[in-house]
């Protein structure tokens, strides 16, 4: 991580650049990094696109200074197409970034490419206190001294999860630059709780009964969970009504892929549409003190799997 942090220092030094990562949400990640806040325009070499792809690599940056083109699964286009991804390589036109994408290291060897960042063999806490820090940066914030340790020792290395909390750090020190310990234990939440993040997929993703327990403290984090899940398969269950299959709705809601979608594409959408209403009915009450913590697991079972 250290080398892909040297890189983005000079990023007007290569044109060309190619990412292996497991998933495509960690490419996507850095690709976000790589480009920052400039436009781009994203393909899949999987996808039919890679034919508009290709029209982009030939025109070149023809009405701006600067054209970037990311495409991800590199590896998935056609033989024809990859002689012509591989010349580029070896002689890119001005002007024109290109952000290649892979799970296949083997593909490494068939791209001259000025940048090769290779995530696999890093260490999830190096992975997840990097893209920690680079989100602050973005925000124009930094890290207070040991503040990257007790973070990574309170939520865990999960990328999804640090993100989430480091989004949650950025928005509570305000106009404040540094973010310091003190911050990262008033609002953030400890990995202790991903039980309650278990219990809240099983509910939305797997339609099985409440059965736990929620704790007093952990009552409006449960209640807020379980909401911000239900308009996940909500919007999920309107992409399957629009034909999309499930890799193209992973993509679009960058969709972890250890849930499962089989579940959301049984559900209609009037049930998960009462799900929500019943959710914000628990909601106002408990706010308004009306409902107790110990009785809204019992009110949620009866409303949402009566």
């Amino acid at each position: 991580m250290a080398r892909l942090a040297s890189f983005l220092q000079q990023r007007t030094q290569w044109q060309t650049s190619l990412v292996i990562a497991t998933t495509m949400q960690e490419r996507k990640r850095i690709f976000d990094l790589l480009v920052e806040n400039e436009e781009a325009l994203s393909f899949d070499g999987e996808q039919e696109d890679a034919h508009d792809f290709l029209m982009e690599l030939r025109t070149g940056a023809l009405l701006t200074k600067k054209k970037i083109l990311v495409l991800d699964q590199a590896d998935r286009l056609a033989e024809k197409a990859k002689k012509i991804l591989v010349s580029f390589c070896t002689d890119p036109a001005p002007g024109t970034m290109l952000l290649l994408g892979t799970s296949q290291k083997a593909f490494s060897h068939a791209c001259n490419v000025d940048l090769l960042i290779d995530i696999t063999a890093e260490k999830p806490w190096d992975k997840a206190g990097f893209f920690a820090k680079r989100l602050c940066a973005q925000a124009g914030k930094q890290f207070g001294a040991g503040v990257e340790r007790v973070l990574m020792q309170k939520v865990g290395y999960e990328i999804v999860t640090v993100e989430q909390e480091v989004r949650k750090l950025i928005a509570f020190v305000g106009e404040r630059a540094a973010i310091v310990e003190s911050d990262v234990m008033a609002v953030c939440v400890s990995s202790s709780r991903k039980s309650l993040y278990k219990c809240v997929e099983k509910i939305v993703w797997e339609g099985k009964p409440m059965q736990a327990e929620i704790e007093e403290a952990d009552a409006y984090l449960f209640l807020s969970l379980l909401r911000t899940q239900l308009e996940l398969r909500w919007r999920a269950i309107l992409l399957f009504a629009q034909g999309k299959d499930e890799s193209a709705i992973r993509s679009e809601l960058s969709m972890d892929k250890r849930i499962g979608l089989q579940y959301a594409e049984k559900c209609s959408f009037k049930e998960t549409t009462s799900a929500l209403h019943a959710l914000f009915a628990c909601e106002s009450a408990a706010k308004k003190g009306v409902l107790p913590v110990e009785l809204i697991v019992p009110m949620l079972s009866a409303r949402i799997f009566p």
